[in-house]
C-alpha cells in the first residue's frame, strides 16, 4: 500500500512540523522530486508510511525551498534524510563520520522500518543518538568532499585565526545562533578529502 507523502514548502512549514509532531519520529526527506534516487527513496517511504504511522510522520522537502535547513544540515548530496523526535534532532551512528543524516536511498523497505523502530525506541528512552540496525553493506557509499561544519580539522596557521574564530563563535552563540561563518582566510584552512565509505 502506498501513501501520498506531504510536502513542506518553506522554512515555516518545517519549523511547525519540528515543533508539533509529538511522540513520533519526524522524517524529513531533503531532495528533488525529479531526481531518480529521490524517487526510489520516496517509493520506499510511501509504501511504509501506513505501517509506521504510529511511530513516524514522513515529509518531503525540496532543497531549493528551504535553503536555511539545507545549509544547516550540510545537505551536499540528495536525497538526505533527517530525523527528529519531539523537537530534538535524532542522530544515528551508521558506522560513518556523519551521524546527522542518512544519505541516499534505503536498499529495502525493511531497512527503513528497522531504522525508524530503533530511533523511536531509543528516543522514548531519552537517547539522542542510536546505532543503526542496517547492514553496513546496505548503507550507500559516497565521497564527502564538501565542507564539514561540525569540527575544525588540522592545526590553525596562527594564534590570531584561532582567537578570531572563538570570538565569532562566542558572539554568534550569544545571539542564539547554532552555526556561524568562519572568519579565517580560506587559504589558512587545511584542505582534505573526507572519504566516507562506511565500515
Amino acid at each position: 500500500m502506498s501513501y501520498f507523502l506531504s510536502k513542506l514548502s518553506c522554512k515555516k512549514d518545517i519549523d511547525d512540523a519540528i515543533k508539533t509532531v509529538a511522540e513520533k519520529v519526524l522524517v524529513l526527506r531533503f531532495g528533488r522530486d525529479e531526481d531518480s534516487v529521490c524517487l526510489q527513496l520516496d517509493e520506499i517511504l510511501s509504501k511504509t508510511a501506513h505501517d509506521l504511522s504510529n511511530m513516524a510522520s514522513v515529509y518531503l522537502v525540496d532543497v531549493e525551498t528551504a535553503p536555511v535547513y539545507t545549509r544547516y544540515f550540510d545537505i551536499s548530496f540528495i536525497p538526505s534524510t533527517v530525523f527528529f523526535f519531539n523537537g530534538q534532532h535524532m542522530k544515528v551512528d551508521y558506522g560513518s563520520p556523519d551521524h546527522t543524516k542518512f544519505v541516499g536511498s534505503f536498499k529495502t523497505k525493511q531497512d527503513f522500518m528497522d531504522l525508524i523502530e530503533v530511533i523511536y525506541r531509543g528516543a522514548m528512552r531519552g537517547k539522542l543518538i542510536v546505532r543503526s540496525p542496517i547492514d553496513p553493506r546496505n548503507i550507500p557509499k559516497y565521497d564527502l568532499l564538501s565542507p564539514d561544519h561540525t569540527k575544525f580539522v588540522g592545526s590553525f596557521k596562527t594564534k590570531q585565526d584561532f582567537m578570531d574564530l572563538i570570538e565569532v563563535i562566542y558572539r554568534g552563540a550569544m545571539r542564539g545562533k547554532l552555526i556561524v561563518r568562519s572568519p579565517i582566510d580560506p587559504r589558512n584552512i587545511p584542505k582534505y578529502d573526507l572519504l566516507y565509505h562506511g565500515i
